[in-house]
């Protein structure tokens, strides 16, 4: 698994490296392969026959007590408590949709297709995954379905319910999906170190803003991801066979390294969301008019107060410490994911403090081609 995961990387990495336009469709073909792999999965287990009904869909199945919990954790008898971990779903679904945004200066028109591209990445995204999550749970077998899918592997369980050659089938489509959307991440975050980095607000900022005479790509920035990600892809051989204590923090047994970089991505990435928020607000106390074609309006104000309460809640959700026997351990592995922001976060004050690239990113607060008001006036 190693190995291939390092060939579909340097597979990425050298598509990425070729030019916008191969990236551009790759992508294009892997949200199609995506769309069908949604849908048609879904489409395939209800003509194969749902096992149960739209009651099953609000009913516990037990989840509530650690006696009838499969994972054995226990949420007190409060279906709250286990819904506090349901809702994180949408966490893991709205995710990567500000990508394109990372490759806005590639765009045509950006200012317009950019927040268009998100609005549609989140409907369909909500919608294909809301379609996908139900299908799967009506077809869960029909005697014990938790227990018995958890044993079977979770989706691979209810797959196995149809014949081998579309499981094989469905199969491809699964890796296609995972190999565009790593392309297409891949991209957006070298176009993001690419932006930082020529603004002056990384460590080797001049090496990663440079881009290829040839390719017009930032194979800096690009080879730079790749080679982070290797690094991580190294983490999954560190896994302890008893619980660590690190002082008052427990890494728990039988848990890869990498399994926790996961369990931190999307805690770290809604950081990044609350923090733009933030400072938007802080921005617009102090008189900032957005620029550009897309504007809220008046609804500016309301939109980032619930931005910044609905990210601050989820981000809460996610990080709050609350032990390895609770329904939170699925994804949050006690202090970890919290220690992991804080040292980042600690890194990144003390980096801002004795090289202060803000002064940098000062000089590069407005985009010439991209007309304020008054230009566009």
């Amino acid at each position: 698994v190693l190995l291939i995961t390092l060939v579909l990387l340097a597979i990425q990495t050298t598509l990425n490296i070729t030019g916008a336009k191969v990236m551009g469709r790759v992508a294009q073909f892997g949200v199609g392969v995506e769309i069908l792999g949604t849908l048609g999965i879904a489409l395939i287990l209800a003509i194969h026959g749902f096992h149960h009904g739209l009651g099953f869909l609000f009913s516990t199945q037990g989840a509530t007590h650690a006696s009838t919990n499969v994972y054995g954790v226990g949420f007190g008898g409060s279906w709250l408590s286990a819904a506090l971990i349901a809702v994180l779903a949408p966490v893991y679904i709205f995710y990567g949709f500000e990508s394109c945004g990372d490759i806005a200066e590639e765009t045509k028109d950006a200012g317009r297709k950019i927040p268009k591209a998100m609005r549609w990445a989140l409907i369909w995204g909500g919608v294909g995954s809301l379609i996908l999550t139900a299908a799967l749970l009506l077809a869960m077998p029909k005697h014990d379905p938790v227990a018995t899918t958890f044993k079977g592997g979770g989706v691979p369980a209810i797959l196995a319910q149809l014949s081998s050659g579309m499981q094989d089938f469905l199969l491809l489509l699964i890796i296609f999906a995972f190999f565009s959307c790593g392309s297409a991440v891949q991209g957006a975050g070298s176009r993001l170190a690419f932006s930082f980095g020529r603004d002056g607000a990384l460590p080797g900022s001049g090496w990663l803003s440079k881009v290829h005479s040839k390719f017009l790509t930032p194979v800096n920035a690009l080879i730079t991801g790749a080679l982070v990600s290797v690094l991580f892809v190294l983490l999954v051989y560190y896994q302890p066979k008893h619980n660590v204590d690190l002082g008052f923090i427990t890494y728990p047994a039988n848990t890869t390294a990498l399994y926790s970089l996961v369990s931190f991505g999307v805690s770290g990435i809604y950081l990044s969301f609350l923090l733009a928020v933030i400072a938007s607000i802080i921005a617009r106390t102090r008189g900032w008019v957005p620029e550009g074609a897309f504007k809220l309006g008046k609804w500016g104000w309301t939109v980032c107060i619930i931005a910044a309460a609905y990210l601050g809640l989820m981000l809460l959700n996610v990080v709050v410490p609350s032990g390895l026997s609770s329904g939170r351990a699925l994804f949050n592995l006690d202090w970890i994911t919290l220690l992991v922001m804080v040292i980042i976060a600690v890194v990144g004050g003390l980096y801002f403090v004795f090289a202060r690239p803000d002064r940098k990113v000062g000089k590069h607060v407005h985009d010439t081609l991209e007309p304020t008001g008054a230009e566009r006036a």
